[in-house]
């Protein structure tokens, strides 16, 4: 009886939104409910998919088959009866940009919760997944899966559309042998979540596998949720250099130090290495958990007796870190007063601390 009740609601057009209803669901920011905005393809950009048409990509299990993914009204494309690839093999250094939004589902747990990925290469996945609230970690969202979690949960709620910008360079290879490996920078919804990241696997748990020295295509996941993509293009060519983080920029290759006081963070206080202080003004609790484990990472690395370069570039990313995740808390806490002082210790330029036009009314640099 139930059943044919909800037939009768279906044909009558009362059924519920298969994408879910998040007006109910306690959100820790607004802006978590808002939809990014479709970020226009700049000149030379490779369109991959505009909305209009699915003829730059085909199935990944039959490659003479056409892709057979759903086009939606509104210029989206939903995922069902398998992986897809691009027609076109990606290699080289490339610019990707990707808009998503997954269901929700708030009945299912962990994997389950609007699962799906962008493969680089077919190799390399960064996940897409349902973990708006969570704590980061290598299998959620804007993870390389397995390999590395997210500097920072950036991740909007479920039904709302967000964006990824990789930043992608192919392997290293001489003679047809790895010689380094691929590097992957990402932007979810414009904050650094993956920081010029070592991939040390030649192939992702989902992806499509092959000789890492050989072009691959992109590839969209399907694991068995109707997620959505729009709006997606890729640009070709050398990325530049120093480009990484929009939180801030800092010289990964030279020693510097990070000095959180004791008490301003609620910890024991941090100190990297000796060159470059940064500390607050304000006391700041109760401290997230991202920001929590970046502090307890650097003092475990920094009371090391190694003093070797990998140290130094260790604490460097380690650091880095930490300052995207106090930005982003700071963020989230109703914009809590907060100085960050620099002070040089060393003959070198300044660094150039970059902060997002929300926080520079209230928020300061300066050389001591």
């Amino acid at each position: 009886m139930q059943l044919f009740a909800a037939a009768l609601l279906t044909a009558a057009g009362f059924a519920a939104d298969p994408y879910g209803n998040i007006s109910d669901l306690k959100l820790k920011k607004p802006e978590d409910g808002v939809s990014v905005k479709r970020t226009p393809a700049p000149n030379g950009a490779e369109i991959l998919f505009n909305g209009k048409s699915l003829e730059s990509w085909m199935m990944r299990s039959d490659e003479k088959k056409p892709a057979t993914w759903d086009q939606l009204e509104g210029g989206a494309m939903q995922a069902r009866d398998g992986d897809i690839i691009t027609t076109e093999q990606c290699d080289g250094s490339f610019k990707l940009h990707v808009e998503v939004r997954v269901p929700y589902v708030p009945d299912a747990k962990g994997q389950a919760r609007g699962n799906s990925g962008v493969c680089i290469q077919g190799r390399y996945e960064a996940q897409v997944l349902d973990s708006c609230g969570l704590d980061s970690k290598n299998n959620n969202c804007g993870a390389i899966y397995e390999v590395s979690a997210p500097l920072v949960n950036a991740c909007k709620a479920p039904t709302v559309w967000q964006s990824y910008a990789i930043d992608f360079t192919e392997p290293k290879c001489e003679g047809g042998k790895k010689t380094d490996p691929a590097h992957i920078t990402v932007h979810q919804n414009g904050v650094l979540i993956q920081d010029d990241v070592k991939i040390p696997v030649d192939n992702t748990r989902a992806g499509r596998g092959g000789d890492p020295c050989t072009p691959g295509p992109i590839m969209l996941q399907y694991h068995g949720n109707p997620v959505q993509f729009r709006n997606i293009w890729l640009v070709k060519g050398k990325l530049k250099k120093g480009t990484r983080g929009d939180r801030e920029r800092l010289s990964p290759n030279l020693p510097f130090s990070l000095s959180v006081s004791a008490g301003q963070l609620g910890g024991d206080g941090v100190c990297c290495s000796n060159r470059v202080i940064f500390s607050t003004r304000r006391a700041w609790r109760p401290l997230s958990n991202s920001v929590s484990n970046q502090i307890r990472n650097i003092r475990s690395i920094s009371s090391s007796p190694s003093r070797s370069a990998d140290r130094h570039s260790t604490l460097a990313s380690l650091c880095r870190r930490l300052i995207s995740a106090v930005m982003l808390s700071w963020h989230g806490a109703a914009r809590t007063p907060l100085t960050l002082l620099a002070a040089m210790h060393m003959p070198m330029p300044v660094p150039q601390i970059r902060t997002p036009r929300w926080a520079r009314p209230s928020l300061t640099a300066r050389a001591a």
